[in-house]
């Protein structure tokens, strides 16, 4: 339709918080991640208080490649 290749390769990029005080709630997602061939990205949270309630959650993930990392 728009001339893109069937797949998608190459790696997702990097993802950054800083905050204080960081509430993931309600099923929301803080995530990164790739739906094809290549790695997720890599997700840094700086905060001095996670909080992850009623299935909030932290991923990275991919479809196929690396996992990112989530420091």
């Amino acid at each position: 339709f728009f001339g893109l290749p069937d797949s998608v390769t190459g790696n997702a990029g990097s993802v950054a918080i800083n905050t204080p005080h960081l509430r993931v709630a309600e099923g929301a997602e803080v995530a990164v991640s790739h739906s094809d061939r290549g790695d997720a990205g890599n997700l840094k949270i700086n905060t001095g208080r996670l909080l992850l309630e009623n299935q909030g959650r932290v991923a990275a993930n991919t479809s196929s490649g690396e996992g990112g990392n989530i420091t």
